[in-house]
């Protein structure tokens, strides 16, 4: 039940980016789910600047559009209750629970869990890294490998940096393991990567602390070690590929790291300008 609306955050916003929505057999103009999902929930924010630094012009201009009409939309329908929203609640991060519970899988949580108690200043500064890396990794999945693996990036770098991340925020892991296990972009051995992600997921999920020693953190912080690892795989995967053409995902060989084989299945063109 907690994951409802998240899931469809994640349907609006992969439609939108990695696909292609449409309705009543027109094409959407790309932004404008993704603006609906940030009106609904604040995170899928972290995806304008994305759209910003892959040169989607479009797209940012018609999400930003969308965001800021259907929030005017709801002062309008509930003027006291939005006014509070934005003024108070969404700066306070307990309403919705205490950041100290295991289940908050955010890396500034992970490292509070290592011991590690950086200043005020010290994790806005990781936050910021993170932020700028992950960004980073995300637009040159983009243009190297897929916009798919792009969202999913950025995602994960969302997931990351956000005040709190429960488990069901983590609905991103269906994608993903789409992604490893079909993508036309994949790497190499895909669908043992698939696996290991679902039974991290489906069957290791973090549990409170029990024993103080390395494998249980590893356990506490399953979710974001998880995102980490496959930040690697990306980075590693994008760095050592070649062979695009037209600005689509071809069959690319990358030095072991990619699948090898070209079906076609989850590839998602660009066109320019978003």
């Amino acid at each position: 039940e907690f994951g409802q609306i998240n899931v469809l955050l994640v349907l609006m916003i992969v439609a939108d980016l990695a696909v292609g929505a449409s309705w009543r057999g027109k094409k959407l103009p790309k932004g404008i789910l993704t603006g609906l999902a940030a009106a609904l929930k604040l995170t899928p924010l972290v995806f304008l600047p994305y759209l910003l630094f892959t040169r989607q012009w479009r797209a940012a201009r018609n999400m930003a559009t969308t965001f800021v009409v259907a929030t005017g939309a709801m002062f309008v329908v509930a003027p006291g209750a939005s006014w509070l929203y934005f003024t108070k609640d969404v700066f306070e991060v307990k309403r919705v629970g205490s950041s100290s519970l295991v289940i908050d899988q955010t890396l500034r949580a992970a490292i509070g869990r290592a011991g590690i108690s950086p200043s005020h200043a010290l994790g806005d500064l990781i936050t910021v890294a993170v932020v700028c890396g992950g960004l980073a990794l995300a637009v040159l999945a983009h243009r190297r490998s897929s916009p798919l693996l792009g969202v999913l990036v950025c995602a994960g770098t969302g997931l990351l940096v956000s005040p709190i991340s429960w488990p069901h925020h983590y609905v991103w892991i269906v994608p993903v393991v789409v992604w490893l296990a079909a993508g036309l972009d994949r790497p190499a051995r895909g669908v043992y990567w698939a696996a290991a992600a679902s039974v991290v997921f489906m069957v290791v999920p973090p549990d409170p602390p029990g024993h103080a020693n390395a494998l249980w953190y590893v356990r506490e912080n399953a979710y974001v070690i998880s995102t980490l690892a496959l930040f690697a795989l990306v980075a590693a995967m994008v760095r050592f590929r070649h062979g695009r053409q037209d600005g689509s995902v071809t069959a690319v060989q990358a030095d072991g790291l990619t699948g090898g084989r070209a079906t076609p299945v989850l590839s998602a063109s660009r066109a320019p300008g978003g």
